[in-house]
Parts: structure tokens; sequence; C-alpha cells
């Protein structure tokens, strides 16, 4: 059985399942954050064509613009959370104006040019933050390597009872089918 009640001082509805689970859904019932959230998702599009990529995530996008999660990104998008003014703030300061984010106006050439080195730029420090650790990460096995065969720099002597060759005529003989 499922009872449904909405949250008294938020905007939340808590469904109570069965097994005793609570799950909780955020409501947003503000069409003007909504219809923001709408335009800054349609922002984003209409920059990744302005700058000749097929999409800009939602992550890279916040990192273009200061420092923000992909979470916040898509909590704003879906206007669950207000947008705040220092990523509307930066968004202006890349030559984008207001007029563009809201849908009213065209990305100019020193946004779209802005826009492009910002999108290159956070594209790149991912890469190298992914180089680092993938060094990191080889190094590592590379040192566990050696631990395991003993090879940490001091060169493995040989044991003196493993020293001596077998000669050929120690050699157990092969056996030889016959053809019949």
């Amino acid at each position: 059985m499922v009872n449904v009640s909405y949250g008294k001082t938020t905007s939340h509805k808590e469904i109570h399942l069965s097994s005793g689970t609570i799950l909780m859904i955020a409501e947003n019932h503000d069409p003007v954050m909504r219809e923001i959230g709408n335009k800054l998702r349609a922002f984003r599009h209409k920059l990744a064509l302005a700058i000749n990529e097929k999409k800009i995530k939602q992550s890279v996008f916040g990192e273009m613009f200061g420092d923000w999660s992909e979470r916040q990104i898509s909590s704003y998008e879906s206007g669950d959370v207000e947008i705040p003014a220092r990523l509307l703030y930066s968004i202006w300061l890349t030559g984008n104006s207001l007029d563009t984010l809201f849908g009213e106006g065209p990305i100019t050439d020193t946004g779209r040019q802005n826009a492009r080195e910002l999108y290159y730029k956070s594209k790149t420090a991912r890469l190298e933050a992914m180089d680092q650790a993938e060094l990191n990460r080889l190094e590592t096995a590379i040192e566990e390597y050696h631990v395991k065969e003993g090879k940490n720099g001091a060169a493995k002597k040989p044991n003196a009872g493993h020293a001596r060759k077998r000669s050929r005529s120690a050699a157990p003989p092969r056996k030889v089918k016959r053809r019949r």
C-alpha cells in the first residue's frame, strides 16, 4: 500500500511504501523558476551550437562559468533552485547579455569567442587531470610489480643452490613414438 502526503513547511511530496520506506520527492510549484531554468538549458544548447559542439555537458558548463557542479546546474535548469546572481554575472562577463541568456538575442562574436576559450580550457584541464591520474595509477602499478617481483632497485643475487647448470647428459631421456 502506498500513502502519499505533502510536506507542510517544504515543497516536497512524501511517499510511504508498505515496506516502511519513505521517498521524498521535491516539487517546485513556481512556474517562473521552471521557465528561467528552461531558458538556462536552452542557452547552454545555443552556446554549444555557437562554438560548433554537439552539446556542452552540465558539468563543463558549470566549470566554464565558475565552480558549479553538474548537480547544481541541473537544479538550476529544472527550476528546483533559484539561479544565483553570481552565475548570471559570470555569463554576462563573458560577453553574453542577459537578453541572450533569456532567448531574446543572438550570441555575440565576443560571447562566442570567450565561450570557446572557456570550453576548451575546461576540457583541457579535465584531460590533464585524467592524464595525471592515469600516470599516478601506472606508477603505483609499476612499484607494486617491482615489490612483488623483488626488484627494489638492487640486483637480485642468484641462489648458490640453483646456480649450477644442468648438463645435457643429465637430462631425462625423451620418449619417442614409433610409427607402425
